[in-house]
């Protein structure tokens, strides 16, 4: 069998196709959510969402149906690909097994409908989310936002993009716009993750104890989201402020006394302009390549999820690492390794500028202010336990 290397790959053919399949894809998904409005017998509305896991993990006949045409289409294109999606993925094994599937080879992977509560509930951010892997590496992607008619889009040496008035076909001069949508992106804000538009998820493992997912992550949520002892020094804090010179760095202090049900914080507050929780992780991640969120911070999702906002970001200049901060070592010296698309932890940073320093003897480069808001942000959560086997 021939290497992946070895596999001729046009990735602007692949793109062009991805980006009509998701559009038809999209237009289905307009239907069906449009056709939940509709007056429809009880007998349906009791079937219309199915748990999987629990009463937050739904899967919908349209997940079904959506996949069922992905599928299809890919492989009637390029029958030699490999497809991964999440719905035949979780149909095909116990809930106790989900090994990591994804090789070398050319492959695709889908997620059909990546927000099905949002979809259940009439929310609007839902989307067709397909990625392309070749090496385990997403070089593809193609999310489409069909309620929203936004369509973001890229591919390794292609570029990144937003599309709008997809669903009338109408090209006009606003239609197609390079990622990030702020050109060119502003540096990382000096205290970051202050001044961060910060995305997270619940996730669907809802158990509570003191050690569980579900408590780290709030814990992590309020660490980020609160307020700092101190305040820092007067001057510009807004996205594309000037970095700090050493002597007004803000110094840590000890944290007020959080309230009993919280524990005590192990870091000073992030003080992030404010958390979002979209319900779509594959959304957040073509948000931060959009530069509209700064920060996505997730533990829990899975490969179809983040395949193709990661491929979009990378190209709009953004940064994947893992959300875990390195055992081994303290954040401010640790290495910011590249994140395993099967390891399910995931820290995504949007494109950013190069900054100057406050007296102009410094400069700060847009990967070396990326590299510092990972390590703030992992001196501020607590360390997510997901294992993954073949990841």
């Amino acid at each position: 069998m021939a290497k992946s290397t070895d596999i001729a790959i046009d990735l602007h053919e692949l793109h062009l196709f991805a980006v009509d399949l998701a559009l038809e894809a999209g237009a289905l998904l307009r239907d069906a959510s449009l056709s939940l409005r509709r007056p429809f017998p009880s007998s349906s509305s009791a079937t219309a969402a199915q748990q999987k896991k629990n009463a937050v993990d739904l899967v919908t006949s349209t997940d079904h149906a959506l996949e069922h045409l992905l599928r299809i289409r890919i492989h009637n294109r390029y029958p030699f690909h490999k497809f991964l999606g999440e719905e035949s993925y979780e149909a095909s094994l116990p809930s106790s097994e989900r090994p990591y599937l994804v090789t070398g080879e050319p492959t695709w992977i889908v997620d059909p409908l990546d927000g099905t509560v949002n979809h259940v509930h009439q929310f609007p951010l839902t989307c067709i989310s397909i990625g392309f892997a070749l090496d385990g590496i997403p070089i593809m992607g193609v999310i489409y936002a069909p309620m929203l008619d936004q369509l973001f889009s890229g591919a390794k040496g292609c570029g990144a993009y937003m599309n709008t008035h997809c669903l009338l076909r109408v090209p006009t001069f606003d239609s197609t716009t390079s990622l990030p949508l702020i050109q060119p992106p502003p540096p990382i804000p000096p205290y970051a993750p202050q001044g961060c538009l910060l995305a997270v998820e619940w996730g669907k493992d809802r158990r509570l104890s003191a050690d569980s997912t579900l408590a780290r992550k709030i814990e992590s949520f309020v660490t980020l989201a609160s307020s700092p002892s101190v305040a820092p020094p007067p001057g510009p804090h807004t996205p594309g402020a000037s970095i700090p010179t050493p002597s007004h760095t803000p110094i840590p202090t000890q944290q007020d006394t959080p309230p009993p049900i919280l524990p005590a914080l192990r870091a000073p507050g992030g003080m992030v302009h404010g958390v979002r929780s979209l319900g779509s992780a594959a959304l957040d991640m073509a948000y931060v390549a959009a530069g509209s969120l700064d920060i996505f911070w997730e533990g829990g999702c899975w490969e179809w999820d983040v395949c193709a906002g990661w491929a979009i970001l990378v190209e709009a200049g953004g940064l994947v690492t893992t959300c875990n901060p390195p055992p081994e070592c303290e954040p401010d010296v640790a290495e910011i390794p590249e994140a395993r698309l099967g390891s399910r932890l995931y820290l995504a940073i949007r494109p950013a500028g190069d900054a100057v320093s406050e007296n102009g003897s410094g400069r700060e480069t847009a990967r070396e202010g990326q590299e510092r808001c990972i390590r703030e942000v992992w001196k501020r959560i607590r360390g997510l336990g997901y294992r993954r086997q073949g990841a």
